[in-house]
């Protein structure tokens, strides 16, 4: 109903988090989720998935989402701070 009142239909999705337990990892479950997903996601009509909140470090993930097309367009720092934070 809200597409009658001139609202689009998002385009895009959005992956937060992938998560495969130690054991698990290396056996292409992670490449046979995100399949699986972008299938569902093509098939109901959206043209793109963003993969958010990967570790830089996590270079397994980072090469999936590049196997699909991906690409990182956005890098976020952490910074931790030095000093503690107390009361005076």
């Amino acid at each position: 109903m809200p597409y009658l009142t001139g609202l689009r239909r998002p385009r895009t999705t959005r992956v937060i988090g992938l998560g495969i337990k130690r054991e698990y990892r290396q056996r292409g479950i992670d490449a046979a989720l995100i399949g699986q997903c972008l299938r569902a996601m093509l098939r109901a009509g959206y043209e793109r998935c963003e993969m958010s909140w990967l570790l830089e470090e996590n270079v397994l993930v980072r090469r999936i989402g590049e196997m699909f097309g991906g690409i990182a367009y956005k890098r976020y720092a952490l910074y931790e701070s030095s000093t503690e934070l107390g009361t005076d």
